[in-house]
């Protein structure tokens, strides 16, 4: 398993984890990423992940607005050596894609079933 499953590895992301532990992979082109972070930019912040971390509530309510806009923007508090590991369990969590990082703030679209 890699360090940091966010991480671009040429076109290819990394986008869910199966059942049966192999990962499944989708690409994104560049400029649907680039018309994704233009949007995640100006978006607003939907949600704050506070000081419980990631509840069954907290994630709910990411579902919802993730299925109703199709992205989502958290903002967070946690240390730089958190990061991998919670954008990885909000990919896993949510199914969805880690679109842009700008210091503690953390974009993901939903991933297409295409």
């Amino acid at each position: 398993m890699p360090k940091s499953m966010h991480q671009a590895t040429g076109r290819k992301f990394f986008k869910q984890f199966p059942p049966n532990g192999l990962f499944v992979f989708q690409t994104m082109s560049g400029n649907e990423r680039r018309t994704l972070k233009k949007i995640a930019k100006v978006r607003a912040v939907d949600l704050k992940i506070g000081k419980k971390g990631l509840t069954r509530t907290f994630v709910e309510e990411a579902r919802k607005i993730l299925s109703r806009d199709g992205m989502i923007k958290f903002s967070h508090s946690l240390g730089r050596e958190d990061h991998n590991e919670l954008i990885s369990r909000i990919e896993f969590l949510l199914s969805a894609d880690l679109v842009a990082k700008a210091g503690k703030t953390l974009t993901f679209c939903k991933i297409s079933n295409t």
